[in-house]
């Protein structure tokens, strides 16, 4: 069943924003770490990190200021940002396959509900750590329906098709599929608990996409982040079934995590400064940032600058998800092998597999938001429930 194209394009998107800007991050590593939710041991699933080298199982403020490097392009960003990652399961063979994330773009929008228009976007507090998305969840709920979206990017000039949940057909999505989501922009203003054992409970998202007006128990208004994590889905099995690391087919319980280490002067200043209008990706543009920026030679140097917490096989052919995870939900739920945990290997994924030099070709750095929608063609995008309809074919 198609469902109406509610969710807005990126042109009503660009309209409401004033100053925005998008990161362009080298993937850095896969691992089974979180350092917010399983501080100083492994975690329950494997995700996939951008931003700087020096995350490990346990990440404190000075851990992030200390990176030698970065992924972000944005020198004075020693922020940390990672999501489950993304596997296929052959049913045929039942083993499970790591995909490879090509590429991250993070979006900073300046974005200020109706009754807020007089406020300025202020930086994230430093050491701010917070999860947006539900790890957990066996639906969505009814702030995750309106804040992730999964899209099949199409051949070069095709545009895309835009998905609810995991499409269960992916062979036309030659770019790659981009697992999406809004974070949490509204901060309580409470001094930071580190120690916390619920480290979201001091954000909100602003009502859907966060184009709405803060809660007046979280009257802060933080810089807007939306994430596009893209995973390669070509060459796979005939009827492999794409699975987030925690063993979710559908997409419930996507989710990013966020560490902020920005330099508070220089974020506070990009988005509020008029030159920062529209940069979009190019970020030379907005002149809080352009001193900071660096070269993608400088950004590709980093991830071998980056150290494992855990060494264990996580690409695969395996036989179980990393973490003894099992198939949660769909049509292969009981296929997958019981308690597959994977031995330790010595060093075997001493380096990163994601991180060999990628074209962004669906983001080339246009130089307006029209430009950009003219070559995203999100206009015209459908939204299709792949839990119940599968996408046309190609």
């Amino acid at each position: 069943m198609l469902a109406p194209a509610a969710l807005l394009s990126l042109l009503a998107l660009c309209q409401q924003a004033q100053a925005w800007f998008v990161l362009q991050q080298t993937p850095l590593i896969s691992q089974r770490i979180d350092p917010i939710v399983n501080p100083g041991q492994e975690a329950a699933h494997v995700h996939s990190f951008v931003g700087v080298n020096t995350i490990q199982k346990t990440t404190s403020l000075s851990t992030l200021e200390s990176a030698e490097c970065t992924g972000s392009g944005v020198a004075v960003d020693k922020s940390a940002y990672w999501a489950p990652t993304l596997y296929a399961f052959d049913p045929a063979k039942k083993e499970f396959k790591k995909l490879k994330n090509t590429f991250t773009n993070t979006y900073y929008f300046n974005r200020l509900g109706p009754n807020q228009k007089s406020q300025k976007i202020q930086a994230y507090p430093k050491g701010l750590r917070f999860l947006s998305g539900e790890s957990k969840a066996t639906d969505f709920t009814a702030d995750t329906r309106q804040q992730i979206s999964f899209e099949c990017l199409l051949d070069v000039g095709q545009g895309s098709i835009k998905y609810q949940t995991l499409p269960s057909t992916y062979d036309n999505c030659k770019l790659g599929l981009r697992l999406q989501i809004h974070l949490k922009s509204c901060y309580d203003g409470k001094p930071l608990d580190m120690n916390a054992s619920d480290h979201s409970a001091h954000m909100a998202w602003a009502g859907a996409e966060n184009n709405g007006d803060c809660d007046p128990k979280f009257p802060v208004r933080l810089p807007s982040q939306f994430h596009e994590w893209v995973f390669d889905v070509q060459n796979l099995a005939p009827g492999s079934q794409l699975v987030l690391s925690n063993g979710d087919t559908v997409g419930y319980t996507f989710h990013v995590d966020f560490i902020s280490a920005w330099d508070t002067t220089v974020l506070a200043n990009a988005m509020n400064d008029a030159s920062c209008n529209d940069a979009g990706f190019d970020r030379a543009k907005c002149a809080p940032l352009k001193p900071h920026l660096q070269d993608d030679a400088t950004k590709s140097a980093c991830p071998a600058k980056t150290i494992l917490s855990v060494t264990e096989e996580i690409e695969g052919p395996m036989k179980g998800l990393p973490g003894c995870n099992r198939i949660l939900n769909g049509p292969n739920v009981g296929q997958d092998t019981p308690n597959a945990c994977a031995p330790p290997l010595t060093a075997k994924y001493a380096s990163n597999t994601d991180t060999a030099p990628v074209t962004n070709t669906w983001m080339p750095a246009p130089t307006t938001a029209n430009a950009m929608l003219r070559r995203h063609k999100r206009e015209t995008y459908t939204v299709i429930d792949a839990a119940i309809t599968p996408p046309p074919e190609a």
